[in-house]
Formats: structure tokens, sequence, C-alpha cells
């Protein structure tokens, strides 16, 4: 059975922040080797870089990070809906661990997003999935709504928590 597509809401403007933006970019250094596996669960070390969030209106934030491992450099947005946890996951650019580019998207998420947003009418995740998808990205979606605060919901959207535990309590681990 298919799960039933999320549509995106008009903008609205957020609230006061909670938590500044900045606090959510930061670099995670290499672990040592065996200390933590990188996020394709093979690489021994990895480096992830978190840019500053941005607040995309409407309960919807977005951030990105460039993640290195002996694999390879992946470059990625993440969109999260802060009410529900439901995130999407866009693999803008990926390169080998010489530097050679394995996939480069024509379209980039936030641009795609923020359109969305303003559209007149309602628009569905799975059409912005294959809007992407067409433009090169690689997507991924959680539509199960997680049980944690994104950083950027918390800097953006404190009183959309709900009961997900909040970032200042597991972030940056």
């Amino acid at each position: 059975m298919k799960a039933p597509a999320i549509v995106l809401a008009a903008v609205i403007a957020g609230p006061a922040l909670a938590l500044q933006p900045g606090a959510c970019a930061f670099v995670i250094e290499d672990p040592a080797p065996g200390e933590r596996p990188g996020p394709d669960g093979l690489s021994s070390w990895y480096r992830k870089e978190t840019a500053r969030p941005e607040d995309l209106g409407g309960g919807w934030v977005a951030q990105g990070n460039r993640i290195a491992s002996e694999s390879g450099t992946q470059v990625n947005t993440v969109v999260t809906h802060c009410p529900s946890g439901v995130n999407v996951l866009v693999v803008e650019q990926a390169l080998t661990p010489s530097g050679a580019l394995r996939m480069n998207a024509g379209l980039r998420a936030v641009p795609v997003f923020r359109e969305a947003l303003a559209a007149s009418e309602a628009v569905t995740l799975d059409a912005i999935q294959r809007r992407l998808e067409a433009g090169g990205a690689n997507v991924g979606r959680n539509i199960d709504p997680v049980d944690f605060e994104a950083c950027a919901c918390a800097a953006f959207y404190p009183d959309q928590r709900g009961a997900k535990t909040p970032w200042a309590t597991w972030g940056q681990r």
C-alpha cells in the first residue's frame, strides 16, 4: 500500500528563533578508525560538514551537508517538515575518492521546494521528488515521522517539536 502524499501548505512566517541557526552549522571531524562507521556503513573514517540551515516557510527547513570518506564525497540537502518529522534527503552531487564527478544534479532542492511552497495550488512530495529526480538528483524520503527534532527545526520552529526528543538533548553526539 502506497503511503499518502503530504501536500505542502502555503508559506507562512515562522516564530522567533529559540536557537541561532549558526549553532546548527558544525563539523564532525574524522573519528578514529573503528570508532564510528561512515554514513555508508563501510568507511572507517569520515568528515561531515553541516551548513547553516534555511527556513523555507510553513514549518519546512533545509540544511545542506557534505560528507567525505574513503569511498568518496557526497553533497546533500535534507529538507524537513518540522511538525510531522517527514524529511527528504536529496543527493545533489557525488564524487569518487579521486575527486572525479560521479553525479551532479541539474536541480537543487531548496529552489524546487521554495517554488512549491509559493505555488498557488498544492504540490505533493511525489511531484517534487519526480522533478528533482528528472533533474538528476537522487531523492530518498522518510515518510515515517522521526522521533527526534532536527537542529534546523529547533532554530526556526521550536514550537512545532511536539513529542519529539529536543535537539538540545540528542544533537551532536
